[in-house]
């Protein structure tokens, strides 16, 4: 596709106006463009028929690596960072030319590359992959079929009901919603183990999101989540933005894992950071302090918060949030879940090509000897491949775990085995 368009004398010419061109208070490019250049609706129709309307980040990537070889752009660095600018500004007026980003957003990214020093090549190819990765304006489509999503839900869930019900609340809502949902925080609360992470997870999937996880865990200090001033040495965006950048979509759940474990007093940044992703009315304009004036909008992020003590997490994400509890399981739910839940987990997150399935006393037994289920489902990882080591990749479409393994409970080394070898 991209060497289906050479760009024409022409379209060099309004394609460089279009880049150093501002806009004016009604959303119009300041000059006009003479007879001899090509019309600005016919190029725009062009870029959007050959890059499939610059809709996805694989499309945008496409446009914008076709125009920086038409500008003779072969890698960013100082060499050539001022033609990369003329596309960068050229990239933003063109999403905004097709109404994925506003004009306050194309001022912003001027006044940032006018600032931005050029002295140096990492924090260049940092600032142009940011600009180019974020998915401004790109959001998945949602089904607004409800039952059939809260049958996907039941599929990956088993039991937690109070979870289900804030779900379909949820996608009542941005049903009969008439622009982009802001949806409402959730927080679980309850042991390690229960499933937690497992539940967003399934969130996700039941309703055709991206999933991204970060672990607030030890990560207690604003540069690790909103970036870093690009002033300061090895600076660069933070996880939040690069959550956006791993989705490719405005619209993704986002674990926020181990909440109670980020800092619970009022005072910590992680807790004031709490305050502006979790409001809509300031997720919206967020800002990752790599890309100064530059607003993101996490408006429309399903966030999930865990916590196993809900006493250390900061009231900022408390009051903001639907508080759900989850209680442990109980020994016939969790023979049940590894049972009938795990294999079909297992075999989606290895990639398996085969179904699995559990024989009832194996799973009576693990559900006995784990001390948590997440423990149980890496037990059965494990006798899932100790079970398949002998056999020829695809020569099988069904497995039974039958018998059991001994080996799945020396995980910490206390059996005296030698650490890589079964016995």
């Amino acid at each position: 596709m991209l060497e289906a368009h050479p760009w024409t004398d022409d379209d060099r010419k309004l394609l460089a106006k279009m880049a150093n061109d501002s806009v004016d208070s009604n959303g119009d490019f300041e000059e006009e463009y003479g007879e001899n250049t090509a019309d600005l609706g016919t190029i725009l129709s062009r870029i959007s028929a050959l890059y499939d309307a610059l809709k996805t980040v694989e499309s945008r990537s496409a446009f914008v690596a076709r125009a920086e070889k038409a500008e003779s752009v072969w890698s960013i660095g100082r060499s050539s960072w001022s033609k990369t600018v003329v596309v960068l500004k050229l990239y933003f007026k063109v999403l905004y030319s097709l109404n994925y980003i506003t004009k306050h957003l194309v001022g912003s990214v001027d006044d940032l590359l006018k600032a931005f020093p050029a002295s140096d090549d990492g924090k260049l190819v940092a600032l142009h992959q940011a600009l180019t990765g974020l998915p401004f304006g790109i959001s998945v489509p949602v089904s607004r079929k409800i039952p059939e999503v809260m049958q996907r839900l039941e599929r990956a869930l088993y039991g937690l009901d109070p979870v289900k019900r804030a779900i379909r609340l949820e996608l009542v809502l941005s049903a009969h919603a008439t622009g982009p949902a802001n949806p409402t925080p959730l927080l679980l609360v309850g042991p390690p183990g229960v499933g937690k992470t497992a539940v967003a997870e399934a969130i996700a999937e039941a309703l055709g999101l991206p999933f991204v996880r970060i672990s607030l865990a030890g990560h207690c200090d604003i540069p690790a989540l909103k970036g870093s001033a690009y002033t300061w040495n090895s600076s660069g965006i933070g996880y939040l933005a690069q959550a956006l950048i791993a989705a490719g979509a405005e619209n993704l759940v986002m674990l926020l894992d181990e909440a109670d474990k980020s800092g619970g007093y009022a005072n910590s940044t992680v807790s004031n950071l709490y305050a502006e992703i979790l409001d809509p009315d300031q997720a919206h304009r967020y800002q990752d302090l790599f890309l100064p004036g530059l607003e993101i909008d996490l408006s429309q992020v399903q966030f999930v918060l865990t916590a196993n003590d809900i006493r250390a997490v900061p009231d900022f994400a408390t009051n903001r949030c639907k508080v759900i509890r989850l209680r442990s399981y109980t020994a016939d739910e969790r023979l049940t879940i590894i049972r009938d839940f795990f294999p079909q987990q297992i075999v989606g997150a290895r990639r398996l090509g085969f179904t699995i399935f559990v024989a009832p006393d194996i799973a009576r037994r693990l559900a006995a000897e784990a001390e948590s289920l997440r423990e149980a489902r890496r037990m059965l990882t494990e006798m899932v491949a100790w079970a398949i080591e002998q056999k020829e990749p695809g020569s099988f479409e069904s497995l039974t775990i039958d018998t059991w393994d001994d080996c799945v409970l020396d995980a910490d080394g206390d059996s005296g085995q030698q650490i890589g070898f079964r016995p």
